[in-house]
């Protein structure tokens, strides 16, 4: 392919043998009409390609070949700042291919993001970060699946909010969530299917704990404890595959039992 169309104005083209932009009523111009008449299928690749990538409207692309031959491919806002900048390699079909590290740019310049793809895929390193280039996100991609431990971080700082691990499905194992004080409010475990299983722990938006106990299959299983906002508890019941067992019991929130109730 030579030439690559802007999604903001389809009269006009980069010429991808000069790197000049091609305006209508131009010599260029001209030779670009000619390269339509005699390649009617890839100005149908250039047009398709123009309208399957509507959502891209404002952004310019383009892709240099460097030294090594290797490929850089660019997109930029409509007001020209770059916006992701990719490593590519040129497919028999001549499309390109995203095939090592990617970098998304905020509009004020800095690198907001860095990824790693591999034959097109997520995979490898993923790590993001905030304007003054402290880690918000970091974790790894294994075939366009998130695996092993993923961390997201309060802003501006190098604090723990979240943790999650995944199974090498891209399914969710665990996920931790902390407090800015560094206390654990929440958390999760899942099988590899998805469902909740095993320990569970949730709190109050005030940090203390409102419910734990025990996920089976996705279902609430034996003791359960659940607590008032003073983290006094509230309330006791057992659970057996899901089904409440035994009894309720109630308590106020001095400590005192209030009721029972058979389940």
């Amino acid at each position: 392919m030579r030439y690559k169309m802007f999604m903001f104005d389809t009269e006009c083209v980069l010429d991808l043998k000069t790197d000049r932009i091609v305006f209508p009523f131009t010599k260029e111009y001209l030779e670009y009409q000619d390269w339509i008449t005699n390649n009617p299928n890839e100005y149908s690749k250039l047009v398709h390609k123009g309208r399957d990538e509507a959502s891209w409207q404002g952004l310019l692309e383009e892709v240099e070949e460097q030294e090594d031959g290797t490929f850089i491919k660019k997109l930029y806002h409509n007001d020209y700042t770059l916006w992701v900048e990719s490593e590519v390699r040129l497919l028999p079909n001549q499309n390109y291919q995203t095939h090592g590290i990617q970098k998304s740019y905020h509009k004020d310049g800095w690198v907001d993001l860095i990824e790693n793809f591999r034959n097109g895929l997520k995979h490898g390193e993923h790590t993001s970060y905030d304007h003054e280039g402290g880690v918000t996100t970091e974790g790894q991609y294994k075939k366009d699946k998130k695996v092993g431990d993923w961390f997201y971080y309060f802003y501006q700082q190098k604090q723990i909010q979240i943790h999650e691990k995944y199974y090498d499905n891209g399914k969710v194992k665990s996920r931790k969530e902390f407090s800015s004080q560094n206390k654990l409010i929440r958390d999760f475990n899942y099988d590899d299917s998805g469902r909740l299983h095993g320990q569970f722990r949730d709190s109050h938006n005030n940090g203390e704990l409102r419910a734990r106990g025990v996920m089976k299959d996705g279902k609430m299983n034996g003791l359960w404890v659940f607590y008032y906002i003073d983290g006094s508890i509230e309330y006791e019941i057992k659970f057996d595959n899901g089904k409440p067992v035994d009894r309720l019991i109630y308590y106020g929130m001095d400590g005192k039992i209030k009721w029972e109730r058979k389940t």
